[in-house]
């Protein structure tokens, strides 16, 4: 089952962070094991019979990193690279994905923070990869 926890994060801000778990007790873990302090936790209610929407299965990590490089790689900004893949994504679900990452950068939010959002999607080592990239300059 799928359940969103809003979450106060290590910089004071309120976040709402979606998780995959048994139950609300271990949504509410997997939030603590990150370092958050929890504030609620709701489950999520598909229409879908067979999965949750925002499954890690139903978005490529891997066709979405090539495609942002080569973006980037071709002079577009993050901003830019991102608004394209919206515009150009089929599937719903992903599209929203996308969305919610460019609205939290929008909100000042740096793009590690907008992808460790989604944890279910990005993982630790992707959001620290790309946190290293920010604090670098270099793109890989």
């Amino acid at each position: 089952m799928r359940f969103d926890v809003k979450v106060i994060d290590s910089t004071n801000s309120v976040l709402v962070v979606s998780y995959n778990a048994e139950s609300e007790k271990h949504a509410r873990a997997q939030a603590d094991s990150q370092g958050f302090a929890v504030l609620s936790v709701n489950p999520i209610k598909s229409s879908l019979r067979l999965g949750t929407i925002f499954s890690a299965n139903l978005f490529s990590l891997q066709l979405f990193t090539e495609e942002l490089l080569a973006l980037i790689k071709a002079g577009l900004n993050i901003v830019e690279a991102l608004s394209t893949l919206v515009e150009k994504e089929t599937k719903i679900e992903n599209k929203k994905i996308l969305q919610d990452i460019l609205q939290c950068i929008h909100e000042g939010s740096s793009v590690s923070e907008a992808f460790a959002k989604f944890p279910s999607i990005f993982p630790a080592l992707y959001v620290a990869t790309i946190k290293t990239s920010e604090q670098t300059g270099d793109v890989i």
